[in-house]
């Protein structure tokens, strides 16, 4: 939601999408890989680490999570059927306090703009 600089990505402007494993459960298995968020490699974020999900992400990139709005989907990707637009630490600082992302905000449907993107880039 913010511009900013990073040594990894370059300017970072309003739009880009960060996607990265986050696990709220272990039943099924974890997520199984090698994952990298600001050109590092590191394990999926699990909620037995302590804080949010989208706090620790926004932690790893070294920005405040005033940056970001935050949305969740479960793998693997369902078009339509499991995307949350839903974050207690990312989304009040952009929808007047609101949690969860509005599907008309300011005359923009953020809610499409960030399933378009889903669409475009993960295997459905």
């Amino acid at each position: 939601m913010n511009i900013w600089q990073s040594q990894c990505y370059g300017e970072v402007r309003p739009g880009y999408v960060f996607l990265f494993p986050g696990i709220y459960s272990f039943n099924p298995p974890p997520y199984q890989g090698t994952v990298s968020i600001n050109c590092q490699p590191h394990a999926p974020i699990n909620s037995a680490s302590g804080g949010t999900l989208h706090g620790q992400m926004c932690a790893l990139l070294g920005r405040p999570t005033s940056d970001f709005i935050g949305f969740a989907i479960n793998y693997p990707f369902n078009v339509g059927g499991n995307t949350h637009y839903n974050s207690a630490t990312c989304n009040p600082y952009w929808f007047n306090g609101s949690r969860t992302i509005p599907v008309n905000c300011d005359g923009v449907n953020w809610q499409q703009i960030v399933y378009n993107t889903l669409m475009q880039w993960l295997p459905h």
